[in-house]
């Protein structure tokens, strides 16, 4: 019998204070709080770890060893746990080569209707080449008319010689036709030379009981000419060919198997591009762009090859499909149906305009997440619970019913949904709400609300609805003041942009914006946002030349940024594996040399270095430092397991002996940016980058957390604060694009005037946002119009605009 509930028992992961809580079955459930109130830790270090923790005890013996030293999370007890599905929010874990037909599935059932459907086409003479087996030449030379004559021939590929006469001898044939004359072999003629040979080898008056003489005869052309028979008959001459090969002029084609479509794998990807479509930056010459290898474009479905199907719209690709498939009986439905399943659940979702071919690294997050939460309801899963962070990044309000129609199908179907959400869009509409904090980190960790949204507006200790209440004023307030005060206000604002630009969607695209002031940019899915922000005004005003910058008529106002230009985005800071937090800010020298100060350290001689986890004398050398040690499973997804020679702090015992003022080195940097700053606080280098985290909302981070573990809002909030402790004294431009994601509302609002800021010291603000939550603050608009699908349906795609 299936539990109604999934149960946690004294759950105290990181920083979870003994918590028990009951999360319910086939249920939507919103998982809400500030950052750092312990959202993550429930669902994904506690929910989703132990999970993974049972899995792998179900695996052989041989991982058990493995398995017991891996963490596991810190719970008494846990029952009604169903097997969990997550969906992260990194977009980069997608390869470049990724594409919307891989991320659909799509793509694997159209290489199987080309492998078995598709017809081959010789690439230079444009000839078809299917091949004929012994069954197919029969079928169509006994539907011609009873009495006629044939004279089945072998063609061989080799000139005729006195060698070949004899060997053909000892086979039993007699005739060969050479130079439009039948010879008969044992009597003497004149050698043709390099002229075609054709042994005969049989002739026949067609009759209805012909088939089986002509089986055996065409089967003994096919082993003699390596796969190719000739039929002569009164009026034509008819070839056929056992495999892919052109009469004319000899190219064979490889067999159609599901590697051969594929162009990141050889042999189907080309060999001079390597399947990119661009060497050095340029169409390669070989496959004109496409990445497949010539044979590949040799197969045709329809009339056309599988780089131009990748290239249809899928609205068009469904039109398609339609039209060929039915004409085609041979083609089952188990193929077809999960292609138009697919295709119609995209086309309900309004991203029939993408094309299979679309590289998952160009679509907007709004699209990706889509796609990946799409992609969840082909896998025919029940009673699975799915995990998802932050779904709604990327997604405007109006984009939003898209997404919980979504999430009611999942949960229709049988399935249990934990949403990581702070948008207060979602609380209308789950099942059941549960809020941790009241604060973060170690102010956090404790279940505020637990029930229905009814209960949660009325709780005094709830921050969630505290901040609603506030955000309906700042809201209202907005709406009254920009009524009161319209755009223009100063007839002397300072502007700058550019004019007459063409890039992407953006066609003779202009734009003005004001100086020193905060503009947010909005608009719906795929509509340009993040292109505009990191592709056209971060390379026009970045100061660098070198910089490939998108082609317009004007720019203007560059003068006005003599401090230069920063541009933050949420994408991952570095890979190397020992950076963290203290390390990226900037101060994790000063807390080494503070160390390398304690008298033990210099009687001992210990330098700055000896703190250092990426440098042999201080670190532990059975885990460089790192603190785990990876273990390769197989086909299974490498483990980390906490280093046992160390206990997981990446230094050895002589380091973690220096104290300063009664803690280690490894015990400073678990310390949260909190407590770091109080800690500290005489230190002006290091209190004062830490207070900018703590502006930010991140004082519940730890020093020594692994930049690698942070969530995009996290990493693009540590990337500003580094920039902000630079001190820009002149006027500079920032541009952030989508700064708000993965924020509670009360840490939008410390934000938000964190920019306020920046715009009373001289600085330029342009931020995108999808949520729209910034906007009771910000000084401009800039609102970009038009879904892609519109767009797709004019014949000229553009990007209107509107500002306010």
């Amino acid at each position: 019998m299936k539990a109604k509930e999934l149960a946690l028992y004294n759950v105290t992961t990181h920083n979870l204070k003994g918590i028990d809580i009951k999360i319910p079955h086939n249920q939507l459930v919103l998982i809400t709080g500030v950052s750092g109130s312990g959202k993550s830790s429930l669902v994904f270090d506690t929910v989703h770890a132990e999970g993974r923790f049972r899995y792998l005890e179900t695996l052989s013996d041989d991982l058990g060893a493995f398995i017991k030293r891996r963490e596991r999370p810190n719970l008494n007890n846990c029952t009604g746990l169903t097997p969990t599905v997550i969906l992260e929010q990194k977009k980069q874990r997608y390869r470049s080569r990724t594409t919307v037909g891989g991320i659909t599935e799509i793509f694997n059932f159209i290489k199987l209707l080309y492998t078995n459907f598709s017809i081959p086409f010789c690439p230079q003479c444009n000839l078809e080449l299917t091949p004929h087996d012994v069954e197919d030449v029969v079928s169509k030379i006994i539907q011609k008319p009873k009495g006629s004559k044939i004279i089945i021939t072998a063609p061989l590929s080799r000139s005729i010689d006195e060698k070949t006469l004899e060997l053909l001898r000892r086979k039993g044939f007699a005739r060969i036709y050479s130079g439009g004359e039948y010879h008969d072999i044992y009597e003497d003629f004149e050698l043709a030379g390099e002229q075609d040979l054709e042994v005969v080898i049989d002739r026949l008056i067609l009759k209805p009981k012909s088939a089986q003489r002509l089986s055996g005869s065409i089967e003994q052309a096919y082993r003699l000419s390596d796969g190719r028979v000739r039929l002569r008959l009164e009026e034509e001459v008819l070839d056929f060919l056992a495999r892919r090969e052109c009469p004319h002029c000899g190219i064979v084609l490889p067999e159609a198997d599901l590697r051969l479509f594929s162009r990141f794998v050889e042999p189907g990807l080309c060999s001079v591009c390597e399947g990119r479509g661009l060497v050095e930056a340029e169409v390669c010459e070989s496959c004109q762009g496409s990445g497949y290898d010539k044979n590949v474009l040799a197969y045709r479905f329809g009339g056309i090859d599988i780089f131009q199907l990748g290239q249809l719209p899928l609205h068009q690709l469904e039109d398609f499909l339609t039209k060929n498939c039915s004409e085609d009986s041979r083609i089952p439905d188990s193929l077809l149906m999960p292609i138009f399943d697919r295709l119609q659940l995209l086309t309900r979702l309004d991203l029939d305009y993408l094309k299979l071919d679309r590289r998952a690294n160009t679509l907007s997050d709004g699209e990706l997440q889509l796609l990946q939460i799409a992609s969840f309801m082909h896998s025919s899963l029940t009673f699975v619970t799915y995990i998802l962070d932050e779904p709604t990044q990327g997604l405007t309000p109006k984009e939003l019913p898209k997404l919980l129609w979504l999430l009611e199908q999942l949960k229709n179907n049988g399935n249990s949904v934990l949403i990581v959400e702070h948008n207060p869009f979602f609380l209308n509409f789950v099942d059941y709400i549960i809020e941790l904090g009241p604060g973060a980190g170690e102010k956090g960790g404790t279940v505020i609300h637990s029930g229905s949204l009814e209960k949660l507006l009325q709780n005094p200790d709830s921050t969630t609805a505290v901040w609603l209440q506030k955000f309906r004023d700042f809201s209202a307030q907005s709406s009254n003041s920009s009524e009161n005060s319209p755009p223009g206000k100063n007839l002397n604002q300072l502007e700058f942009g550019f004019s007459k630009l063409n890039y992407r969607i953006f066609k003779n695209f202009r734009l003005k914006l004001p100086f020193n002031q905060w503009t947010v940019v909005t608009g719906p899915v795929g509509s340009g946002k993040t292109t505009l922000l990191q592709e056209i005004l971060a390379p026009l005003f970045s100061g660098d030349f070198q910089v490939k910058a998108p082609v317009c008529q004007q720019v203007f106002g560059r003068e006005y940024f003599p401090g230069g230009m920063s541009c933050v985005d949420f994408k991952s800071t570095t890979s190397h594996p020992h950076s963290h937090i203290a390390s990226y800010l900037g101060v994790w020298k000063y807390l080494r040399d503070l160390f390398a100060s304690v008298s033990l350290a210099k009687i001992r001689g210990y330098k700055s270095s000896r703190f250092s986890v990426s440098k042999k004398g201080g670190r532990c050398e059975k885990c460089k430092g790192t603190g785990v040690n990876i273990i390769e499973l197989g086909l299974l997804s490498e483990v980390e397991l906490p280093c046992e020679k160390c206990k997981g702090t990446g230094y050895n015992s002589e380091t973690r002996e220096i104290m300063y003022r009664g803690y280690s080195i490894d015990r400073v940097l678990n310390f949260s940016v909190d407590r770091a700053a109080e800690f500290f606080s005489f230190s002006r280098k290091i209190s004062r980058k830490l207070a900018l985290l703590q502006q930010t909302g991140l004082g519940y981070l730890r020093l020594g957390q692994k930049i690698k573990t942070l969530s995009g809002g996290e990493v693009q909030r540590l990337k500003l604060c580094r920039d902000l402790a630079k001190v820009r004294k002149n006027s500079s431009l920032y541009l952030l694009d989508e700064p708000a994601r993965g924020l509670h509302l009360k840490d939008i609002f410390h934000l938000a005037q964190l920019f306020k800021r920046l715009v009373m010291e001289g600085h330029t603000v342009i931020t995108t946002d999808h949520s729209e939550l910034l906007l009771p603050w910000c000084d401009h608009r800039v609102q970009l119009k038009g879904t892609p699908e519109e767009r797709y349906k004019k014949k000229e795609e553009t990007a209107s605009l509107s500002c306010r």
